[in-house]
């Protein structure tokens, strides 16, 4: 009887188990065409003499139920529009603590990065200031590179964020 018992119980265990992994392996597809990317923040600290400090705060989110994917760095290409032309600002990434942060179910995590501009890029900054009326959109290129159950993937996305000068 006991045996039984003990036989009856690791079933039940191993086909509840089996069902969960199943039930988010379902929910893999949706949780890749579903993460979303946004710039939370981009803010221009005050120039110095030399330098001016530009920091950017991505946020990723799953709204799915699926876990299992995990992020690792948001390589972007920071760009402003002048006069018909982008002008290349920086071109940085923000990356995630070790081997990538866990991007649950119904959540999101945020990865931040700055990027200081200095010389050239720092005067096409305050000339596109001044003619802009302290209003900038920036144009962000950017990739997230996302580990997945095949690997790492990264998709690409553009995203128009504005910033006072």
């Amino acid at each position: 009887m006991i045996p039984m018992l003990v036989l009856l119980v690791a079933s039940v265990g191993s086909v509840t188990y089996i069902s969960f992994q199943t039930l988010n392996y379902l929910n893999y597809y949706a949780a890749l065409s579903q993460v979303a990317v946004e710039v939370q923040d981009l803010s221009v600290m005050p120039p110095s003499q030399s330098n001016i400090t530009v920091t950017i705060t991505f946020a990723v989110f799953n709204p799915t139920s699926y876990m299992g994917l995990l992020v690792h760095s948001i390589p972007y290409m920071a760009k402003l529009p002048s006069e018909g032309t982008l002008v290349l600002i920086a071109s940085p990434a923000a990356n995630s603590k070790g081997q990538g942060e866990p991007l649950g179910a119904h959540s999101s995590i945020r990865l931040s990065s700055d990027f200081v501009l200095t010389g050239l890029a720092m005067k096409q900054f305050q000339e596109l200031c001044a003619t802009s009326q302290n209003a900038l959109t920036w144009i962000i290129d950017a990739n997230l590179v996302l580990g997945t159950r095949d690997g790492d993937l990264s998709p690409q996305f553009e995203l128009s964020p504005t910033s006072s000068c």
